[in-house]
C-alpha cells in the first residue's frame, strides 16, 4: 500500500525495459540536480560547451557540434548567446583551406567556468557516491559505447531512408 500522499508505482511492462525511458528520468533528474547546486547561474550544457571550449581552445562550431552529436544548426543559438554574453569570442581562421570560425573563451568566459568548476566536480562525486566508482566508471563506458552505436545507428537509417525516397 502506498504511504500518505505517494501513489502506488505503475507496472512498466515493456517500459521498463526501455534504456530510453530510464535514461530520459536519469538524464532529467541529474540536470535538476546541477541546475539546484549552480543556483541557475548555468544549465548543464552550456558548462559542458563551455568546458569544451576551454579544452579545445581554437575549437570550431562545427567540430564542437560534432562531440555533442549536434549539427552546426542547433550550436549556432547556443554559440550566439555566449558570444551575446561575452564569455565566448569568435575568430576567423582557415582550416583545410576553408574559412571557419574558432572559438575561445574570453575572461568572463573563464571566471564563469572557474565558478562552476568546483560545483560540476562536487556534482560527479555526488554520482559516484550514488553508484560507487566502479559502476560510475563502467557507466560511463556503456553511456559512451552507447552514444556511438546510436550515432551509427542513426545514420545508417538516415542512409537508409534516403535511398527508399530515391
Amino acid at each position: 500500500m502506498a504511504k500518505a500522499g505517494k501513489a502506488e508505482p505503475l507496472d512498466l511492462g515493456d517500459v521498463d525495459r526501455s534504456v530510453a525511458y530510464y535514461l530520459s528520468i536519469a538524464d532529467g533528474l541529474c540536470l535538476q540536480t546541477f541546475l539546484t547546486m549552480v543556483g541557475g547561474r548555468a544549465r548543464n550544457a552550456r558548462y559542458i560547451i563551455l568546458s569544451l571550449i576551454r579544452q579545445n581552445p581554437g575549437v570550431t562550431q562545427v567540430e564542437l557540434g560534432s562531440t555533442n552529436f549536434r549539427d552546426k544548426s542547433s550550436m549556432s543559438p547556443i554559440i550566439a548567446g555566449f558570444v551575446a554574453d561575452g564569455i565566448v569570442r569568435r575568430e576567423r581562421i582557415s582550416r583545410a583551406g576553408r574559412p571557419a570560425m574558432a572559438l575561445f573563451l574570453t575572461g568572463k568566459g573563464e571566471a564563469l567556468l572557474g565558478e562552476l568548476q568546483p560545483i560540476a566536480e562536487d556534482h560527479i562525486a555526488r554520482m559516484i557516491g550514488i553508484m560507487g566508482e566502479s559502476d560510475h566508471a563502467s557507466l560511463i563506458a556503456l553511456l559512451r559505447k552507447l552514444s556511438l552505436g546510436l550515432a551509427d545507428l542513426t545514420d545508417e537509417l538516415a542512409r537508409g531512408r534516403a535511398a527508399a525516397s530515391q
